[in-house]
């Protein structure tokens, strides 16, 4: 691979609607994936679902990992402004999750399935976009998903892309700080009890400034200085310093 001009071409070949994979090492495809992302996610993701597609049929002995996935949807999402289609590597992400889940010998821990990261690159694409319908609708799709649980980029993002609606934006900010407190409750009385924890930032919650700057951009879209000052407050009870 030449990280400089991208991939020999006799790697690829364009005049055909599916990539022409002439090298079967699966860490060579990996790399593949990772290095198209950014310029053309659309070959990419061509290499992506044939590495899928090769595990799948028993060709390839391991799978592209949710790193690859990721990447590919970020790619799309956020530094290609075309969430639309990063969403449409999600499904492809679970439908290859459950396709492998239904399929006898082979390890489940290999595949994984669409994370936090996955949901929060498309919100944020969504985001910038000023998108708010389908961001809610992905916001509201993660919030069902039992392995994963918003964190504090997902409630930046979807209050970003409803900055126009100041009455969801409050509903959002409220509820994203009341899970705040409920894990700062848990995590103290867990300690208090001596318990363990594997991994205990993964899924924690926590409140920036990144947070309130979206929350109080939605005020001044409103117009709206006695929320922002409620704001303000908010964010002095939480221990943050207001900044410039």
């Amino acid at each position: 691979v030449n990280y400089q001009t991208g991939v020999d071409q006799k790697y690829i070949d364009r005049s055909h609607e599916n990539v022409n994979i002439k090298q079967q090492n699966t860490s060579f495809l990996q790399s593949l994936i990772h290095v198209w992302a950014m310029e053309d996610p659309q070959v990419a993701e061509m290499y992506l679902k044939e590495l899928a597609r090769k595990f799948l049929a028993g060709e390839a002995s391991d799978p592209p990992d949710p790193i690859s996935w990721n990447r590919v949807i970020s790619a799309y999402s956020i530094h290609h402004g075309q969430p639309g289609k990063g969403h449409q590597v999600l499904e492809d992400f679970w439908d290859f999750h459950l396709q492998h889940q239904n399929s006898t010998g082979v390890d489940t821990w290999k595949v994984g399935s669409p994370n936090l990261i996955s949901y929060n690159s498309i919100i944020e694409g969504y985001a910038r976009q000023g998108n708010a319908i389908e961001a809610n609708r992905i916001f509201s799709r993660l919030q069902t998903v039992k392995s994963t649980s918003p964190n504090i980029s997902t409630y930046t993002s979807v209050i970003k892309a409803n900055g126009g609606d100041l009455e969801k934006v409050e509903s959002l900010a409220k509820e994203c700080i009341e899970e705040w407190k409920q894990q700062g409750e848990l995590l103290l009385e867990d300690a208090r009890e001596g318990a363990a924890h594997d991994d205990p930032f993964s899924q924690r919650m926590y409140i920036d400034h990144g947070f309130f700057h979206a929350w109080l951009n939605a005020c001044a879209k409103a117009r709206n200085i006695g929320a922002a000052k409620k704001v303000l407050k908010c964010l002095k009870s939480c221990r943050l310093v207001p900044n410039n």
